[in-house]
């Protein structure tokens, strides 16, 4: 079982894509490329996913559990982070589904010209930049929330 472990961790199915097309670009080329030279990209590509997942499990980590003092907060924030994630899944899914369809179908106009021109990077720096903000909105909110006082530990007023 630590195999198949190890293997998905490395990100089998993707790093397993990147070698099928080194490989066949070995094939379609005139063969100067040696295809140990390919696997080492296929090594490179598999570290740098590790890398990249372990820093998101690490902030995933941190951003879920901060509001360990309020479990409405907590539940509350888990929902929205989780929706938020889920929206953005679908999101990107559809409009990479959407690229493939006016590649495949080689569709033209103006919503498809603007669709197939996406900049994904710009989407996904734009992405992080939203769930930082949120976090940092969140850790803001709880702060003050802490620090003033709640209605039920004041006391009672004399007139009231």
């Amino acid at each position: 079982m630590f195999g198949a472990g190890l293997l998905f961790g490395l990100s089998f199915d993707t790093a397993t894509q990147v070698g099928l097309i080194g490989m066949a670009a070995i094939s379609g080329a005139s063969g100067k490329l040696p295809p140990a030279l390919v696997l080492v990209f296929l090594l490179c590509f598999s570290c740098g996913m590790c890398l990249v997942d372990s820093g998101n499990g690490l902030l995933m980590l941190a951003t879920y559990s901060w509001a360990k003092a309020r479990p409405s907060q907590k539940i509350f924030y888990n929902f929205l982070v989780t929706s938020m994630s889920a929206v953005i899944a679908l999101c990107i899914g559809s409009l990479e589904l959407l690229q493939v369809v006016c590649r495949m179908a080689d569709i033209h106009g103006p919503f498809w010209d603007a669709v197939s021109g996406v900049d994904m990077a710009a989407i996904s720096y734009g992405i992080v930049d939203t769930f930082l903000a949120v976090f940092a909105a969140a850790v803001s909110y709880s702060c003050v929330c802490s620090v003033v006082p709640s209605s039920s530990t004041l006391p009672a007023s004399k007139f009231g």
